[in-house]
């Protein structure tokens, strides 16, 4: 039995590349995510939507997580099928935020 040298069609460079523009892609960009996301952080953070800030705790093929603080609380999200559910890590019912952090 031979072996025969395959010639791949592209670089590692490029599949590199290919992956890492798939990875962005799978984020949910800030603006629709305050859309989305807005009124429930804001409902039980008890804080306006003007006063939450958004960190971006992973991202996934599937699935965004999130931490979102405002007015001295946080709180973690998880996008999961198309779903805004607080994180399953998040054990805290709302956990409150020292000031500074």
């Amino acid at each position: 039995m031979t072996s025969v040298p395959v010639a791949w069609p592209v670089s590692l460079k490029q599949v590199a590349a290919a992956a890492f523009a798939l990875c962005c892609a799978c984020s949910t960009p800030l603006g629709q995510l305050r859309k989305e996301l807005d009124p429930r952080a804001s409902e039980e953070l008890e804080c306006p939507t003007s006063e939450l800030r958004y960190v971006e705790l992973a991202r996934f093929i599937s699935t965004t997580k999130v931490k979102v603080t405002g007015c001295g609380r946080q709180r973690a999200y998880q996008l999961q099928e198309g779903a805004w559910r607080k994180a399953a890590d998040d054990k805290s019912e709302l956990t409150v935020t020292p000031p500074g952090q």
